[in-house]
C-alpha cells in the first residue's frame, strides 16, 4: 500500500518546487509549508476504474469501503525544508474467518449470518505517520 502511496505522489512532486516561495506559505507545526493536500476519495475511484474497467460493483464497493477507512483523514504537508509527511494513515485489519469457514467445494455457498458478514468489514486499528523527503528534479 505504502508503495502505491509514492507512486501516485511522485509525480507531483516535481510542481511543489514551482510554487513561488512568497506566496501561500503558512505555518505548520512551527514550520513553513508549500502546502497541504487531503485525499480525494472520489477520485481516486475514478481512476481505480479507469485502470480497470471490468471492475464489477462489489469489488467497487469494497475498494471505496478500504479506501475511505485508510484515507478518511489522510493529509499529506509539504514544508519548504523539502519534507513530506503524510499523517493518519488508517491501518485497518480483517477479522479472521470463523472456524470451519468454507473455503471452496461443489454447490452454492451457504448465505453468511451476521457474526460472519460483520468479520467481512475491516476494522481501523490505529493510525500511521510517515515521513520521506522530496525533490524538485
Amino acid at each position: 500500500m505504502l508503495s502505491r502511496i509514492w507512486e501516485t505522489v511522485t509525480p507531483n512532486l516535481q510542481d511543489l518546487g514551482k510554487i513561488p516561495q512568497n506566496r501561500g506559505i503558512r505555518k505548520y507545526d512551527g514550520k513553513r509549508f508549500l502546502g497541504r493536500w487531503d485525499f480525494n476519495l472520489n477520485r481516486a475511484l475514478g481512476v481505480s476504474r479507469q485502470l480497470k474497467p471490468n471492475m464489477g460493483s462489489l469489488e467497487m464497493r469494497r475498494l471505496k469501503l478500504t479506501m475511505s477507512l485508510i484515507f478518511a483523514k489522510t493529509v499529506l504537508v509539504a514544508t519548504l525544508d523539502k519534507n513530506v509527511y503524510i499523517k493518519n494513515i488508517g491501518k485497518i485489519q480483517f477479522a479472521p474467518p470463523a472456524p470451519g469457514a468454507r473455503a471452496g467445494g461443489a454447490g452454492p455457498a451457504p448465505r453468511p449470518g451476521p457474526a460472519a458478514l460483520a468479520a467481512m468489514i475491516p476494522q481501523v486499528t490505529g493510525t500511521e505517520n510517515l515521513q520521506g523527503q522530496w525533490s524538485p528534479e
